[in-house]
């Protein structure tokens, strides 16, 4: 877009505080844009779930095989395949997985991934309904696919929580209350 000048106009309005109105801002200030932005709420709105700066690597625990077996995956790796190519894969042959384990709280809860074990009396309160969610997306993609999540307990975390987990868990979800070491 230009003015009567013909210069480029640097300057991009976002309206909403929302989640996506601050993607868009941030981004476009990355590009080096000039964004005003707009929140007719007293509040920012949406919702940024923040884990920290590094990902936890699974692979440091040695105990689930991640990295080693290939058919291994962390969740963040099943939301890249879902981003890349919209559905998940076996790495092993590409084809989809039939039977699929979720194994939370890796990490979070685990002495062994911490030097202090302070830092493992914590919950990251959103990891189950990431998992159900990603479990759905692999059932859309193949109904058939059996899947069990392992859980030390299930955080119910967001109002929106007991309305996607209830169709996940009385479709083919099964939820297994154990601690896997």
């Amino acid at each position: 877009m230009t003015t009567k000048s013909s210069k480029p106009i640097r300057r991009v309005l976002v309206l909403g505080g929302g989640i996506a109105g601050a993607t868009v801002a941030e981004r476009l200030g990355r590009a080096g844009l000039d964004v005003p932005w707009v929140e007719k709420e007293p509040v920012i709105g949406g919702h940024v779930a923040a884990t920290g700066h590094e990902p936890f690597n699974p692979g440091q625990m040695g105990t689930f095989g991640y990295g080693v077996i290939p058919n291994v995956i962390s969740g963040l790796d099943a939301e890249r395949q879902l981003a890349d190519q919209h559905r998940i894969t076996c790495l092993s042959d590409g084809s989809a997985p039939r039977r699929v384990a979720f194994i939370q709280c890796v990490g979070s809860r685990s002495e062994h991934a911490h030097r202090r074990p302070e830092d493992t009396n914590y919950c990251s309160t959103f990891c189950c309904s990431y998992a159900l969610r990603i479990a759905r997306c692999m059932q859309y993609d193949v109904p058939e696919t059996a899947v069990t999540v392992f859980y030390m307990d299930i955080q119910n975390f967001g109002k929106d929580f007991p309305a996607s987990a209830t169709p996940a868990t009385e479709e083919s979800v099964m939820l297994q209350n154990s601690s896997i070491s």
